[in-house]
């Protein structure tokens, strides 16, 4: 049964604030880093809520849309929905068209000062490379779909695949990021000096483990 957890790093100052803490094992992180409520442990681990959720109809993934796509610094793309295989790799400025996105084999990168926009969009990550990295000088800001398969899901991750590494955001301008970031099999690993989807109308993570520093 998967261990659905919230970490707090000892030497971090990152803090959490939720009407109801309730973690499956032990809690790591100084007393004052909860500022509502005293965290519960032990509590029973609960399913993967989304377990009965298809995977988002994408169709043949060896046929390529785009293969390793660049947004090179200094530059405007604006892209469109489809299969992205080897990632994206994003430096300048990526603006989205609503639709789904599949990583195949491949990260959605946004480094070196460059920004990624889009609304009714979600994000099907799959193959073991298949994560997102939001560098710290990136500018995030996402919307999930309203409808179809990918309704409210802004990240979904393939639970047919083992991922080699983990999800990480440490952007300092990622504050509206609005949808059900679902990682089923991979950590996610939020470390940023400024508040990540404070300014969303609700942002739900599920994740096999979710780790909070700053």
């Amino acid at each position: 049964t998967p261990d659905w957890r919230r970490l707090v790093h000892p030497d971090d100052l990152a803090r959490v604030q939720a009407d109801v803490i309730c973690v499956a094992g032990g809690v790591l992180g100084a007393k004052d880093a909860f500022l509502s409520s005293k965290p519960t442990e032990d509590c029973p681990p609960i399913a993967d809520p989304l377990r009965d959720r298809p995977n988002p109809a994408v169709g043949n993934l060896s046929k390529c849309d785009h293969t390793g796509l660049k947004v090179p610094q200094h530059q405007t793309r604006i892209l469109k929905p489809g299969i992205y295989c080897g990632g994206i790799n994003i430096r300048g400025e990526a603006k989205l068209e609503p639709g789904v996105y599949v990583m195949n084999k491949g990260q959605l990168r946004v480094t070196g000062g460059g920004s990624l926009e889009g609304e009714n969009v979600g994000f099907f990550l799959t193959g073991g490379s298949s994560t997102i990295l939001f560098d710290i000088d990136s500018s995030i800001s996402l919307t999930a779909p309203k409808t179809g398969d990918m309704a409210g899901l802004l990240f979904f991750e393939d639970r047919d695949t083992t991922f080699s590494t983990y999800h990480r955001i440490t952007s300092r301008d990622a504050r509206n990021l609005v949808g059900t970031m679902y990682f089923p099999k991979s950590k996610l690993l939020i470390d940023a000096n400024n508040p990540v989807a404070d300014r969303s109308d609700y942002t739900v993570i599920i994740a096999r483990e979710f780790e909070l520093r700053s």
